[in-house]
């Protein structure tokens, strides 16, 4: 589990510790708004803090290599399924189920549609195997299974298309 929440002065070290050790399944914590600028490992969880404010889900998707997940669980888990939709459901702030924040389809809402339904259905699974190596672009790209993979925000809505917030150019090693 992922969260991403506004920063408040009360998230100090100690009670997310306390936090983490209660919530084992959450791997990482993104505090928006703070007012430092920097990430750490607490309880085996990535605590990230930026001083950016995440106001809709339009801020995700981004391609940048600060973002790169460089170890083993993660490389493996990109050459067979979706870097970034694999095993992922999303809540939002009004109770939507969907695959990621900032996809359109809404499978249901929380307390309306079992969650254990809503992972069952072919439709909701169906991102989970995009694998880079199946798109344009990325399956040239030497970063391809250590780079996040959105398929919210594509170019031309293709679905195999490369990321339309990745600016990096495989074919000339160089980020615009």
């Amino acid at each position: 589990m992922e969260l991403l929440t506004p920063f408040k002065k009360e998230f100090d070290e100690e009670s997310l510790k306390k936090f983490l050790v209660k919530q084992d399944r959450v791997r990482g914590i993104c505090f928006t708004n703070s007012n430092k600028v920097s990430s750490l490992i607490l309880e085996g969880c990535f605590v990230e803090y930026t001083n950016k404010a995440v106001v809709s889900s339009h801020n995700c998707g981004n391609i940048n290599p600060k973002n790169f997940m460089v170890n083993a669980n993660a490389f493996f888990e990109s050459k067979n399924h979706n870097s970034c939709l694999n095993r992922k459901i999303s809540i939002d702030k009004n109770g939507n189920i969907r695959n990621c924040p900032a996809m359109e389809k809404v499978y249901g809402q929380v307390g309306k549609k079992d969650l254990e339904e809503v992972v069952k259905l072919k439709e909701f699974k169906s991102f989970w195997d995009i694998k880079k190596d199946q798109i344009s672009v990325c399956m040239d790209c030497e970063f391809r299974h250590i780079c996040s993979d959105c398929r919210a925000f594509l170019n031309k809505n293709e679905l195999y298309n490369k990321p339309k917030k990745c600016n990096y150019d495989p074919y000339s090693a160089t980020w615009s």
